[in-house]
């Protein structure tokens, strides 16, 4: 007669064969090659991720760069015709004898030849005794002003003082033209020479640019994410900040301080 086997009792055989298994060199080894691979994908991710994003980082970087390089040339090319013009009506007007028609049609043409000008001043002290000076305002929204009728005293402000001791031209700092209507503006302004008597200065001429026009140029740089984009006049004040608005007139001896 045959011995039963209980149900609940598994044979010695078995179970040694199943603790086998799990202590097996097979086994352990299939094991760490499986960590092993997949430590070694998990590398060429992260490398791959990583070099991808340089790469990104890098064209980005180059865009930025040609995109920057691109604006400032734009802005470059705006103040360099606004000096190249005032620059002209000095020589052309310094040693010429016209008229005061002849004077403001050439004023005019100076204004309406120069991209997003809003105006310029013509001023020219009497060449001999007996000649009368000459001082007007163009616009180009029609804005005409007579200096001489008006009777506004354009010898006692300083950058009527500061021009015809100049050397050469100069860049204002930006300045709320209240005449223009309440618009920020910034002007070149030259002195005019009489280039036969001995180079005397006789007067000046400038041309006005509203200060929008310039940072309209490099406006959209200035939102772009992680950038900070600034426009500094030549003394110093800042004409574009993300964080300075011009109307506090705030400069970089400012900052620093």
């Amino acid at each position: 007669m045959r011995n039963a086997v209980p149900n609940d009792v598994v044979p010695q055989k078995e179970a040694a064969g199943a603790a086998h298994w799990r202590s097996s060199l097979r086994t352990r080894i299939a094991l760490w090659a499986g960590l092993v691979n997949v430590a070694l994908l998990l590398l060429l991710v992260l490398g791959t991720a990583w070099f991808a994003r340089r790469l990104i980082l890098d064209d980005a970087r180059r865009d930025t760069h040609a995109t920057t390089q691109e604006a400032a040339q734009r802005l470059d090319g705006a103040l360099h015709v606004v000096t190249i013009t005032t620059h002209g009506m000095s020589d052309l007007v310094g040693g010429a004898q016209l008229s005061s028609d002849e004077l403001m049609a050439t004023l005019r043409a100076m204004v309406k030849a120069t991209p997003g000008c809003a105006g310029g001043l013509l001023i020219l002290e009497p060449r001999t005794r007996g000649d009368l000076p000459f001082a007007r305002y163009v616009a180009a929204n029609g804005r005409d002003r007579d200096f001489i009728a008006d009777g506004y005293p354009f010898r006692e402000q300083g950058w009527y003082q500061r021009t015809v001791a100049s050397p050469g031209g100069w860049w204002s700092e930006p300045y709320l033209n209240q005449t223009a209507g309440g618009v920020w503006m910034v002007t070149y302004n030259m002195p005019l020479r009489d280039p036969g008597r001995g180079a005397r200065t006789r007067g000046m001429v400038s041309l006005d640019l509203p200060l929008a026009n310039l940072t309209g140029m490099i406006d959209a740089l200035a939102h772009l994410p992680g950038w900070r984009v600034s426009l500094v006049a030549p003394a110093g004040t800042l004409a574009l900040n993300p964080e300075v608005g011009v109307e506090r007139l705030e400069g970089t001896s400012n900052n620093a301080g």
